[in-house]
């Protein structure tokens, strides 16, 4: 019984991570709900046209993406204050 189980447990991750691999080294995000318009968005609204509440989840993931862009930012802006020191701008004439 207990060879079974694991079994099936074999089986179920490996379904579970089918074309994992290949999305990935396509350059696209290991599943296919983690990025898009209805990742951050709901996809309904109420019928006078105002939108959906944003669940805590959708609010997670936003701040995420947030917390990210902040740092890529500090980042790109340290290299570049970086490579000021070691090569001066060019003076504008």
């Amino acid at each position: 019984m207990q060879r079974v189980s694991a079994l099936n447990r074999l089986g179920f991750a490996l379904f579970t991570r089918a074309g994992q691999n290949w999305r990935v080294s396509q350059g696209l995000p290991r599943s296919g709900n983690e990025m898009g318009e209805l990742h951050d968005h709901s996809d309904w609204s109420y019928a006078d046209g105002s939108p959906a509440p944003i669940t805590p989840k959708q609010k997670k993931w936003m701040r995420r993406r947030e917390t990210k862009r902040a740092r890529i930012q500090h980042l790109l802006n340290t290299s570049v204050h970086q490579e000021e020191k070691v090569i001066p701008p060019l003076p504008r004439e």
